[in-house]
């Protein structure tokens, strides 16, 4: 259980990988061709960041003729990373301003 569950932390350890989740969070589901769009990014690379979110569990997949249409395996993951994003901000803010980071 610990192991599944650092593996998916690292997962999330990139920030194109976070770019993917919050864009399919928005529309709830994507393929590869309407991400790549949106992200500017090559379709070899959006397609290997897909495929280690999908092999963590982060995303779940299903066909569509020839396209694979993707979706967040935990839709409130894009609560947990909005938290942290606005904890961290904060954080950050503080440290700036000279405030006491806890």
């Amino acid at each position: 259980m610990n192991l599944k569950l650092a593996n998916y932390f690292k997962a999330l350890g990139h920030p194109l990988r976070i770019r993917i989740i919050k864009e399919i969070a928005k529309q709830g589901e994507l393929c590869v061709c309407e991400l790549l769009p949106i992200l500017q990014e090559e379709q070899s690379l959006v397609s290997k960041h897909l495929g280690v979110l999908r092999t963590a569990g982060v995303l779940n997949f299903r066909r569509e003729g020839t396209r694979k249409i993707y979706s967040l395996a935990i839709p409130e993951l894009i609560e947990f990373i909005k938290f942290l994003e606005e904890n961290f901000n904060l954080k950050l803010k503080q440290k700036k301003s000279g405030g006491e980071l806890k």
